[in-house]
């Protein structure tokens, strides 16, 4: 698990990602409860559960690094109503990631309860303004899912856009933002390019049985050792679409397949970072929390309790 964002309650050591295997044993589950955050920059196969959406997250930093440039992250908030998903990707590497990594895991705790996630991208935006690491940028997708309204909200900070396969049609296809924005204006750029800049959200309707994908830029830059070609959002659509059909559908397969076939594409391992993050809408309600779980929750509230 990531360097400070293991769950609060766990006392687990991180475990590195394997070699991409489909056949391979499925990782245990780890269900999130209210006001808890997971993740980090670390080396991770992992499966995660909150109110309304299975999570499984791949994470194979550079070169068989035992922590990249990537960071992901989930949490839920204290209602068992929202929950939020990060990733995200760090320019350089190093220490100055584990320190974006520490920053967004704070400000992911200072804002767990909010549902508008700009004022939790504006902040962190303002955490690289403030860095001592000149230069210094990163690109994300934040996305929290209010399972009341089975509604998956997104910013895009300058990030590859994810991608969505409805349970109805089977289709992969972007997640766009089709909000018109003039080209002078300074919306959704990476965080720490630009002081001042702002952040909009947009709305994605989910249905039991959709799958959202986030993944990092390692793979629609993906190049085609035959071709020389880079793979991008085209080809990436249609890998997604024939690893979907040609092996039957199973999100949980998902990360595993595609690095699999990326790995054949471009004849070697990949030399970047890559992180993986499948979203699957299973259909459950939000939680109803526990007596013992609200009193964790007034808890973590009033500082009595690590978040």
């Amino acid at each position: 698990m990531g360097i400070e964002g293991s769950v609060t309650t766990l006392a687990t050591e991180p475990e590195h990602a394997p070699p991409c295997d489909p056949c391979a044993d499925q990782p245990e589950q780890l269900r999130l409860h209210c006001m808890e955050i997971w993740g980090g920059n670390a080396a991770e196969d992992a499966a995660i559960s909150v109110p309304g959406i299975d999570i499984w997250v791949r994470a194979n930093p550079a070169l068989g690094g035992d922590k990249g440039g990537d960071i992901h992250y989930v949490s839920t908030c204290g209602a068992g109503k929202l929950a939020r998903f990060v990733v995200a990707d760090v320019s350089g590497h190093g220490p100055s990631v584990g320190e974006v990594s520490d920053a967004l895991r704070r400000q992911m705790r200072r804002h767990i309860n909010t549902p508008l996630q700009t004022s939790l991208v504006r902040a962190l935006s303002d955490e690289f303004g403030n860095s001592t690491n000149a230069g210094q940028f990163a690109t994300g997708i934040f996305a929290s899912f209010h399972a009341p309204t089975n509604e998956l909200i997104l910013v895009n900070a300058g990030h590859p856009r994810p991608m969505l396969r409805r349970a109805s049609t089977g289709v992969w296809e972007l997640i766009r933002h089709d909000a018109p924005q003039a080209r002078t204006s300074f919306k959704d750029l990476p965080l720490g390019v630009i002081e001042g800049a702002e952040y909009s959200q947009f709305v994605v309707p989910m249905e039991p049985g959709d799958v959202a994908l986030f993944f990092t830029d390692a793979l629609p830059e993906t190049t085609d050792a035959q071709t020389g070609r880079m793979l991008g959002e085209a080809g990436l659509l249609e890998l997604m679409a024939d690893i979907t059909s040609d092996r039957g559908f199973d999100p949980s397969t998902i990360g595993a397949l595609l690095c699999e076939r990326l790995d054949e594409i471009r004849g070697r391992p990949c030399e970047d970072d890559v992180t993986l993050m499948t979203l699957h809408h299973n259909g459950a309600g939000p939680d109803k929390p526990s007596l013992g779980e609200m009193a964790r929750v007034f808890a973590k509230m009033l500082g009595l309790m690590k978040v």
